[in-house]
């Protein structure tokens, strides 16, 4: 009986990934495991191991496909947004994006090795790949950050489908910072952290 329980189990994550093999191969293998399921949850346990052999056997034939296909998947999500990007489309068809220069800039003395201010670009896009120009976008940060943080300038119109807008901070925090444009609102996020005091040479 414990057999048939952990059998039954592993059947389940089975189907799961069988279901992934379906989107890359024509055959439902998805139906088949559960029809198999069923007919193994009456069988004896003596039964149940050898036909759970054979299952693994077909389903590693197909694991390389799974991971390759998960993998082109994650790195075609990855090249759509950049870190610290965000993109939204407007009801009338026009792509926005909000890319962050620096998602982490540092507080504190001036020093070329940490950041101390971050750019955040909205780039704006029609149907076709276009870009767009004298759009209005309006920068931002959340009410409870505006004495610490800004955004400069406020408001900028739109040049070769580009508008620009320089962050700076005067302490640390996660920051929330917003651009909208033709009633769509962009989201990102900057951290400010305190620039790390370098350590005394004899040390």
């Amino acid at each position: 009986m414990a057999a048939s329980t952990c059998s039954a189990e592993i059947l389940d994550d089975l189907v799961t990934l069988a279901a992934a093999i379906d989107l890359y191969h024509n055959m439902d293998m998805t139906f088949w495991l559960r029809k198999r399921k069923q007919r193994w949850s009456k069988c004896h346990k003596d039964t149940v191991i050898p036909d759970l052999c054979g299952v693994f056997s077909i389903m590693v034939r197909y694991v390389p496909t799974v991971c390759l296909s998960l993998l082109l998947l994650w790195g075609g999500t990855a090249c759509t947004l950049k870190r610290g990007e965000s993109a939204a489309v407007s009801e009338r068809g026009y792509r926005f994006s909000l890319q962050v220069s620096d998602t982490i800039i540092f507080f504190g003395l001036p020093d070329p090795r940490y950041p101390q201010t971050a750019e955040a670009v909205v780039r704006v896009r029609d149907a076709q790949g276009q870009p767009i120009d004298g759009m209005t976008v309006l920068f931002s940060v959340t009410p409870s950050w505006t004495q610490y943080a800004s955004l400069t300038p406020a408001e900028v119109r739109t040049r070769n489908g580009e508008a620009r807008a320089v962050f700076a901070a005067k302490t640390t925090g996660v920051v929330p910072v917003t651009a909208r444009v033709d009633n769509v609102t962009l989201e990102a996020a900057i951290t400010v952290e305190r620039r790390p005091v370098p350590s005394d040479a004899g040390e």
